[in-house]
C-alpha cells in the first residue's frame, strides 16, 4: 500500500508540472523519430485521460454502492464513509484498506449498544465483497472498456495478464499498460505492416 501511495504522490507532482514537461520534452527526442513518437504519446495521452475519467465514474458508483450497503447493515456514518471508500477507489483496490476504519466503526457501534457485533462484521464483509464483485465483473469492463475503447473481454484479459506478470502492481496498471500496448501496436506494428503491404502491391 505504501508503494501505491508513493506512486500516486509522484503522479500528482508530475501532473502539476505537466504543461511544462509537455513543452520541454519534445526537444529531447531524436529528429528522425520525433514525429512518430509524438503521435504515439499523443494517442496514449488521450487514452490515459479517458482512463482517469472512467475511473472517476467507477469510484462514484462504488461510493454509492458502499453507502447503500453500509446503511443497510447499520454502520455509523454510513453515507459519508461509503462515499469516502468509493473515493479511495480512484486507485484500484485501495478501498480495501478501508476495512480497518470500518472495523473501528463497527466496534464503536457495538460499544455504544447500537448494533450486533457479529451481524455488522459479517455484513461489512458481504458489502465489501459484493461491491468488489460488481466492480470487477460489471463496472470496470463496461465503463472502463467504453472509456478507453476496449471491449469488456479485453479489459478482463488485460487485468489477468498484467496481474500474472507484475503481481499487484500489474493489477493497478493493467488498463493503462494495455492501452499503451495497443497504441504501440497501432502506431508502429500495424502501420509499418500496412506500409510494407502497399509498397509490395505497387507495380514497378
Amino acid at each position: 500500500v505504501s508503494i501505491v501511495v508513493v506512486i500516486f504522490i509522484y503522479l500528482m507532482f508530475i501532473l502539476l508540472d505537466y504543461p511544462k514537461y509537455r513543452r520541454d520534452w519534445r526537444g529531447l527526442l531524436p529528429e528522425p523519430y520525433r514525429d512518430r513518437v509524438i503521435e504515439f504519446l499523443t494517442e496514449f495521452d488521450a487514452v490515459l485521460r479517458r482512463y482517469f475519467r472512467g475511473q472517476f465514474i467507477i469510484a462514484m458508483c462504488c461510493g454509492v454502492l458502499f453507502a447503500i450497503g453500509f446503511t443497510i447493515i447499520g454502520l455509523p456514518m454510513a453515507i459519508p464513509f461509503g462515499l469516502f471508500v468509493g473515493a479511495l477507489n480512484m486507485i484500484p483496490y485501495l478501498q480495501l484498506i478501508a476495512a480497518v476504519p470500518a472495523a473501528g466503526l463497527i466496534l464503536l457501534s457495538y460499544l455504544s449498544g447500537d448494533g450486533d457485533l457479529v451481524w455488522m462484521f459479517v455484513g461489512a464483509i458481504v458489502v465489501f465483497g459484493a461491491v468488489q464483485l460488481i466492480q470487477d465483473a460489471f463496472l470496470t469492463p463496461r465503463i472502463m472498456g467504453k472509456a478507453v475503447g476496449l471491449s469488456p473481454v479485453a479489459v478482463l484479459l488485460g487485468v489477468f495478464i498484467w496481474g500474472k506478470l507484475l503481481g499487484f502492481l500489474g493489477l493497478l496498471l493493467a488498463i493503462p499498460l494495455t492501452c499503451l500496448g495497443i497504441a504501440y501496436y497501432r502506431r508502429f506494428v500495424l502501420k509499418h505492416s500496412q506500409s510494407e503491404t502497399s509498397l509490395t502491391a505497387t507495380p514497378d
